[in-house]
């Protein structure tokens, strides 16, 4: 599909959707500084009905990786000009992108913010738009699944995000479920709204 706007570009017609868990380590007990270090155990990118995971960036950006390459070839199977985007859809896309910004130097064209740290989209390697669901939908992803009749999101409160996780920390059965419904339940909640909408 080709967007109406100043700068056009096609769109894959693939819904997909990313996530992060992260833990936090405070240097002192009682919290009283803020002396606290978050980081990434594991990440999921759903594609489809197909989720993606892996525990640490590199395997995020060699991912990315895959996912480009597979880009570029439908770009010269059907004679494309440019690169489609394909759009990733995020939940709250300011967590995100604090540490992919740390990761990633993005220019000024590539991000939009509607205020300070809030980004609406953000666009990766001329390939990818990260596109806040949050700020689209202005629900939880609770409320948003509710909303769409789709897969409920897992209890947080059985989760435990104060438990210390690392890249290495084996995951539960339960954990591993947690993480995949989260990004299945949001690619089937837009495709709902999208359809719905006529968009």
């Amino acid at each position: 599909k080709r967007r109406k706007s100043q700068n056009k570009h096609r769109v894959l017609n693939v819904y997909t959707a990313f996530d992060i868990e992260t833990s936090t380590i405070w240097l002192n007990e009682d919290h009283s500084l803020y002396d606290v270090h978050s980081f990434m155990y594991v990440w999921q990118f759903q594609v489809e009905e197909y989720t993606v995971k892996g525990r640490t960036w590199e395997e995020f950006f060699d991912w990315l990786k895959v996912l480009r390459d597979a880009i570029g070839r439908i770009k010269d199977d059907n004679n494309l000009s440019d690169n489609p985007f394909l759009v990733v859809w995020v939940h709250n896309l300011a967590y995100e992108f604090t540490f992919l910004s740390g990761l990633y130097q993005f220019r000024n064209d590539e991000c939009f913010f509607r205020d300070v740290r809030k980004p609406i989209y953000c666009r990766m390697f001329e390939m990818f738009e990260f596109r806040c669901s949050y700020i689209q939908s202005n629900m939880s992803l609770s409320a948003l699944c509710k909303q769409t009749g789709v897969k409920q999101k897992l209890s947080g409160q059985k989760y435990d995000y104060d438990k210390i996780r690392f890249p290495w920390t084996e995951l539960t059965p339960f954990e591993e479920e947690y993480t995949t419904v989260d990004v299945e339940s949001l690619v089937h909640a837009m495709k709902y709204r999208i359809s719905r909408g006529g968009d």
